[in-house]
């Protein structure tokens, strides 16, 4: 069950983006994961998108059923990407 307020704000606790996920662990999938990264194309939390348990894949995320967040692990993966990627980019510490 979903207990974030805000899901965009920090990472669900089996993100594709945490540390020894099981994304991470098959080096095909981290790699297509990463070029999403670096594409700039929207990765979806998996909370709240349809999911099929035959296929194990999830449907696109559609806006007539509701709201549809962007994965916290994304968003810190592609801003990481921005500053790295920038030159006067401001670094964190």
């Amino acid at each position: 069950m979903e207990t974030r307020n805000w899901p965009e704000a920090e990472p669900c606790d089996d993100c594709a983006f945490r540390k020894g996920s099981p994304e991470q662990s098959d080096p095909w999938e981290w790699m297509k994961i990463r070029e999403i990264v670096e594409s700039g194309q929207p990765f979806h939390c998996h909370k709240g998108l349809p999911y099929d348990p035959k296929s194990g894949k999830y449907d696109a995320p559609a806006a007539e059923k509701g709201r549809v967040t962007v994965c916290a692990g994304w968003l810190n993966a592609r801003v990481a990407h921005l500053r790295k990627s920038l030159p006067d980019a401001p670094q964190e510490t």
